[in-house]
C-alpha cells in the first residue's frame, strides 16, 4: 500500500510541478517581459509628449535617477535642449519615428522618437535596454515568488489527499489480508 502511495503522489507531483514550471516559462517569456517592455515604451511616450508640451528650452526637466535621457529638436533638426548628463546621442533623424533600438555611448538603448502634432518639434527620449529589462523581470519575477512558494504546500496537499483518499483501500486490503489468515 505504501509503494501505491508513494507512487500517486509522486507522479502527481512531477505532472503539477512540470505543468506549473512550463506555464511559468512561457507567462515570463511570453507575457510578462512583453506587456512590461510595452508599458515602459509607453512611458517613455507619455515623457515625450510632456517634453513636448514644454515652451522654453530654458525649462530643462530634470529627469533625477531615473537613466532617460532626452533631447528636443526644432523642425530644422537643430538640436534646442537636452536633459542633463545626457550621453552623446544619435544625429536627430528626421525620417525615423517610432520606438527602436540603438546602441551608443558604450550600451544599448530602446529610444523614442516623437513629433508634436504641428511638426514644429521632435522630441527623443532614450532609457538604457539593461535598465528596462531589469525592472520588467523585477515585476515578473514578483508575480512568479508566489507560484514557486506554492508548490511545497500543493505538494503537501497532495499527499494528504492521496493517503485520505487510500485509507478505504487500506482498511479493504487489511480485511482481505484477515480473512485470509482466518481460513
Amino acid at each position: 500500500m505504501r509503494s501505491i502511495k508513494r507512487f500517486l503522489t509522486v507522479v502527481t507531483l512531477a505532472a503539477i510541478i512540470l505543468v506549473t514550471f512550463a506555464a511559468i516559462v512561457q507567462g515570463y517569456r511570453r507575457k510578462g517581459i512583453e506587456q512590461s517592455q510595452r508599458q515602459l515604451d509607453q512611458q517613455l511616450l507619455v515623457m515625450a509628449r510632456l517634453l513636448a508640451g514644454m515652451s522654453s528650452a530654458e525649462h530643462r526637466l530634470s529627469l533625477g535617477d531615473s537613466g532617460i535621457h532626452y533631447q528636443r529638436f526644432n523642425a530644422r533638426g537643430e538640436r534646442l535642449d537636452q536633459s542633463a548628463g545626457a550621453p552623446d546621442m544619435p544625429d536627430f533623424n528626421a525620417t525615423a519615428d517610432g520606438v527602436k533600438d540603438m546602441s551608443f555611448d558604450g550600451r544599448r538603448w530602446r529610444v523614442l522618437n516623437f513629433w508634436s502634432d504641428d511638426r514644429s518639434l521632435m522630441v527623443q527620449v532614450a532609457e538604457p535596454v539593461n535598465d528596462r529589462f531589469t525592472l520588467a523581470e523585477q515585476i515578473v519575477n514578483a508575480t512568479l515568488l508566489p507560484i514557486l512558494l506554492g508548490i511545497p504546500v500543493l505538494a503537501l496537499m497532495t499527499w494528504i489527499i492521496i493517503a485520505t483518499g487510500l485509507r478505504h483501500l487500506e482498511a479493504l486490503a487489511r480485511a482481505v489480508s484477515e480473512r485470509g489468515q482466518k481460513i
